[in-house]
């Protein structure tokens, strides 16, 4: 997900890569898959060993790829979904946060 720290990196890039904005149809989608990708790439080279496979489920995902963002942040814990105003609130950010995509890493998981 992201909060309102987004927009002032996406605005630089824009201004730095000019025709950007004109030759992309979905901009911020683009710009946000990519970083997305390179986050997960370095977060599993920083933690060494044995690398693990991963998938990343976009919010643009559609068919059997399609995941339920607002329900999944909600039983995650990391924002409530309140249904009267179909919002999910961020314990810090409120209502202000936007989700891009859900990480899935091929791993054990803890034991419960």
């Amino acid at each position: 997900g992201n909060s309102t720290r987004l927009w002032p990196a996406f605005k630089a890039f824009c201004r730095s890569n000019p025709q950007y904005l004109h030759n992309e149809p979905n901009p911020i989608d683009t710009y946000c898959s990519k970083h997305i990708v390179e986050a997960v790439e370095r977060a599993l080279d920083e933690k060494g060993g044995e690398r693990c496979d991963y998938e990343i489920r976009y919010v643009y995902d559609v068919g059997n790829r399609m995941v339920a963002m607002q329900k999944l942040s909600h039983f995650s814990g990391l924002a409530f979904k309140c249904e009267k105003s179909h919002f999910n609130i961020h314990h810090e950010f409120g209502p202000w946060i936007a989700f891009r995509a859900v990480v899935v890493f091929d791993l054990e998981g803890p034991d419960r």
